[in-house]
């Protein structure tokens, strides 16, 4: 080598690189170089330094956890709404690794197919025994909050009245409007009181009845612009829609109470040959938010109607609640099992051993005397109240809020009892 190579780094400089990186170069910079014989330099400078290897150890916060892969599976089980990849988990981690060094993408399948593969469901008999079901076993889903009272046979029994009653009233107020009356069910289901009445729109036309042989106060709510567009028809108007938003007039109201009865009778009329039936309009209302005819969880049985009058098409809703007309639909029990004994075998109800544990309450009362309210109020620690002489005798014994038995109070083996006299039917 000749002796240009040996040349001090101070009296040649280095260029800086302009990449910003260190460039590898054969000559050390130094200060001061001592002088060497060229051949050690030579012997230096062939000589080739080994390859570094870097062995990267496992970092234990990189390998993913429970909560990772949770969250990992439900980023891609929501359609790529959250971009949750394995890159994006490790590198929250810090630990600069990527998800091909822990988890490969067959292992990611393996887990996305072990998620969405259907899994059978854990079911309790009645006796409480717990079973696997298989994916054959027919499992209904039950919403409590939104129970369903009727049945099968029960609701298509109400459908068709229902939809007679539509059919009818359609004739009549076509009658008495001297124009074409269009209605059609659109909608015939349950809901609780509360989300039928915030369903609701705002401004309306609301007509409160109630039926003297039953429970409960019924709903019909009319659109305003139906509303309106009958009560221009009955002042001798065309019968053109009306395209205000507002709330009725005290008149307008009158005008349509007359509408509302023939509604009223006409619905009675599909339940005359089940009951006897006296309706009344109790009040109006023009905001539903306000209404508070039943309990918020009590079920409402809702008819939607479209109803078409001229160039007006809006709807007009008829609920009751359950509890009004229940007894209705057991009226119509009877009568289906009635005309259903014929050519069936009578099936006989047999006891279930499941219920052989159940607890059942039972009281034990008398009924003494009656007091008024101040009397009762008067009542004070010490009080003596005389009683019947035969009220032992007769005592009623209730179970589940209903009396069922007699009995007479006595002392069996030093204990309070109750001898069992009559059954009371």
């Amino acid at each position: 080598m000749s002796e240009d190579a040996t040349t001090p780094a101070a009296d040649n400089p280095v260029e800086p690189s302009t990449s910003g990186a260190a460039q590898p170069t054969a000559e050390t910079p130094a200060a001061e170089t001592p002088s060497t014989p060229p051949a050690e330099l030579s012997q230096q400078a062939t000589v080739a330094t080994p390859p570094v290897e870097v062995v990267a150890e496992p970092v234990a916060d990189a390998v993913f956890n429970q909560d990772d892969l949770d969250a990992l599976l439900g980023g891609a089980s929501e359609g790529g709404k959250h971009d949750v990849t394995a890159d994006t988990l490790l590198g929250q981690k810090g630990s600069g690794r990527t998800a091909a060094e822990v988890l490969d993408q067959s292992g990611i399948d393996s887990l996305m197919a072990t998620s969405t593969e259907d899994v059978d469901l854990t079911v309790f008999r009645y006796t409480g025994e717990r079973i696997l079901s298989s994916k054959k076993t027919p499992v209904q889903i039950y919403d409590f909050r939104n129970p369903v009272f009727l049945t099968e046979i029960e609701l298509r029994q109400v459908r068709i009245r229902h939809e007679k009653f539509i059919h009818y009233l359609s004739a009549r107020l076509s009658m008495y409007l001297g124009m074409d009356f269009g209605l059609k069910m659109s909608k015939l289901y349950t809901a609780p009181y509360l989300k039928f009445i915030e369903s609701i729109p705002n401004p309306t036309y609301i007509n409160l009845f109630k039926v003297e042989q039953m429970t409960g106060v019924g709903i019909i709510d009319t659109n305003p612009r139906l509303a309106m567009t009958i009560v221009n028809r009955m002042l001798g108007g065309q019968g053109h829609s009306i395209h205000e938003e507002r709330y009725l007039t005290e008149i307008e109201m009158g005008l349509m109470d007359e509408i509302i009865n023939i509604v009223l009778d006409e619905w009675t009329r599909q339940w005359e040959e089940v009951t006897e039936m006296d309706i009344a309009i109790v009040g109006n209302e023009n905001n539903g938010r306000f209404l508070q005819t039943a309990p918020h969880d009590a079920i409402m049985l809702v008819v939607d109607m479209e109803s078409t009058l001229g160039d007006c098409s809006a709807q007009m809703q008829l609920a009751v609640p359950y509890y009004m007309i229940e007894p209705i639909i057991r009226e119509m029990q009877a009568n289906s099992r009635k005309y259903s004994r014929v050519g069936t075998i009578e099936r006989t109800a047999s006891w279930l051993t499941g219920y052989d544990a159940i607890y059942v309450p039972i009281f034990a009362e008398w009924d003494a005397f009656s007091a008024s309210v101040q009397d009762v109020l008067g009542l004070r620690e010490g009080d003596i109240i005389q009683l019947p002489k035969n009220i032992l005798k007769s005592t009623k014994l209730r179970c589940h809020n209903a009396i069922h038995f007699l009995g007479e109070v006595g002392v069996e083996q030093g204990k309070v009892a109750v001898k069992i006299t009559e059954k009371v039917v």
